[in-house]
């Protein structure tokens, strides 16, 4: 308990790695974020490479153009509006969220810096060790929810 909440913690989203989500599509894992950002109950926070920040809205960009018999056959691109506490880095991030699920699911030594994007995929040049395949990769979405 913590200023007077009560509430429950879990592992939302975590594609690879020790305790990984087992049957969390991309799609649906996108779906139960939006759902719980909306929700006043629940907080995120977002585990990257040695940091940590809070997944805190999301903006969906629909095309102009509309199809003219299927909707659901129209991509909708979804960003996600991320709080960052480090002072050397602005303090939201809007990135898309297959950005944030790409550096979800790379394993030792591939990264992916959700802060500098334009850097794209990169391979660590430091040997791996034990500690390193043992630990495989802690990013993950954690979920906070309020339940008092």
């Amino acid at each position: 308990m913590f200023g007077g909440q009560k509430g429950t913690a879990r592992i939302s989203l975590k594609v690879q790695g020790n305790d990984k989500t087992v049957g969390n599509s991309s799609q649906k894992a996108l779906t139960e974020l939006k759902e719980g950002l909306q929700n006043e109950r629940k907080a995120y926070i977002y585990h990257c490479e040695n940091h940590y920040m809070c997944p805190v809205g999301f903006e969906v960009q629909t095309p102009e153009l509309k199809p003219l018999k299927d909707e659901k056959s129209f991509n909708q691109k979804t960003s996600i509006i991320i709080a960052d506490t480090a002072s050397a880095h602005p303090t939201f991030h809007n990135q898309p969220w297959e950005n944030v699920y790409k550096d979800l699911e790379q394993l030792f030594p591939s990264c992916f810096n959700i802060r500098k994007p334009e850097d794209g995929l990169q391979v660590r040049d430091k040997p791996i060790t034990k500690a390193a395949l043992w630990r495989g990769n802690n990013h993950c979405i954690m979920e906070f929810s309020r339940t008092d």
